[in-house]
């Protein structure tokens, strides 16, 4: 496994990060962290280059289409217009669910809104229990 997660430009292994402190992974390890916690998931993981969507990687399994996004990893407090804008982007390109991953949190109108739209949202809190498989709404 360490020889995988390094290919994947992670430096460390993934079990020695503190998940505890979110906000001080670096943007290739969220990326690892997020692929491998989807894989073990049984999700095909497809990353998308750029940032010209709010998508960062699209996920697959049994047919269902999932956009993953976490543009906004190091702010503080996501604001609704980041919501939004993936619950339109993912509407609009076919996904059938779409989640936020953010290592701070969410504003209220920001949990508001995804609520009313079927987004899941993972806050810095809950990333440690989201990756070790336990589903959790922010």
């Amino acid at each position: 496994m360490k020889h995988f997660l390094q290919k994947l430009g992670t430096r460390r292994p993934i079990e020695k990060i503190n998940l505890d402190r979110a906000s001080s992974l670096s943007w290739p390890q969220v990326q690892s962290l997020l692929r491998s916690t989807f894989q073990r998931r049984g999700y095909t993981v497809e990353s998308v280059p750029g940032n010209r969507v709010p998508v960062d990687m699209v996920l697959e399994k049994e047919g269902k289409r999932v956009f993953l996004g976490c543009h906004h990893w190091q702010v503080w407090d996501v604001p609704d217009r980041a919501v939004h804008e993936l619950a339109g982007y993912a509407s609009g390109a076919g996904a059938h669910h779409a989640v936020m991953v953010t290592s701070g949190r969410f504003s209220a109108d920001a949990r508001s809104y995804a609520a009313t739209r079927g987004l899941e949202l993972v806050d810095g809190s809950h990333l440690k229990s989201f990756v070790a498989g336990s589903p959790s709404r922010s």
